[in-house]
C-alpha cells in the first residue's frame, strides 16, 4: 500500500468494470453499491451451477477466482491484472456461462 497508494483507483475501475459486465450475465447476481473497491462478491445461486463448479470451469481457462460466501464467488483485481485481462475474463465467464 505504501509504494501504490496512487494506483489503487485504477484497481477500483477495473472491478467496477468486471462487476458492471458481469451482472448481466443470467444466474449471476452483483450488488453493485458494495463494489467500493477492488473486491468483487458475484452471487451464482441463480446459475444452476456450484461455485466450485464455476471456479474449476474458469480455472481451466486460465481465470482464478475464489469462494466467496454460501453460493458465490469472490473476485479480486490488482496490480498484475491489466484491464486487458479483465475483459479477457469476462468473455471467459461468459463463455463457461454459455453466454
Amino acid at each position: 500500500l505504501e509504494k501504490n497508494i496512487d494506483r489503487l483507483r485504477e484497481d477500483h475501475a477495473k472491478a467496477a468494470f468486471f462487476a458492471r459486465e458481469l451482472q448481466g450475465i443470467p444466474g449471476f447476481s452483483i450488488d453493485l453499491s458494495t463494489v467500493e473497491t477492488n473486491i468483487i462478491i458475484i452471487s451464482v445461486e441463480g446459475s444452476g451451477k456450484t461455485p466450485e463448479e464455476i471456479q474449476a470451469a474458469l480455472r481451466a481457462k486460465g481465470v482464478l477466482l475464489g469462494l466467496g460466501n454460501y453460493m458465490g464467488l469472490r473476485a479480486v483485481t490488482h496490480l498484475d491484472v491489466s484491464m486487458k485481462e479483465v475483459a479477457a475474463a469476462v468473455k471467459a465467464v461468459r463463455s463457461v456461462m454459455g453466454r
